[in-house]
């Protein structure tokens, strides 16, 4: 058995305000992120997160 590598395109859940700076797992503290934004972005806060694909 091989381990796949996941699609850096999926989407994934990612927080506002990151729990590690006091955030919340609260609906309105939550958005959808590609995979790939998600873990560029860390542990920062942006008001949005604004991602571009790369072809």
């Amino acid at each position: 058995m091989t381990a796949r590598r996941p699609d850096l395109m999926t989407p994934s859940i990612d927080h506002v305000v990151p729990l590690s700076r006091g955030g919340s797992n609260h609906p309105s503290n939550l958005q959808l992120a590609h995979l790939l934004c998600n873990l560029s972005k860390g542990n920062r806060i942006f008001p949005s997160l604004v991602c571009e694909a790369v072809p």
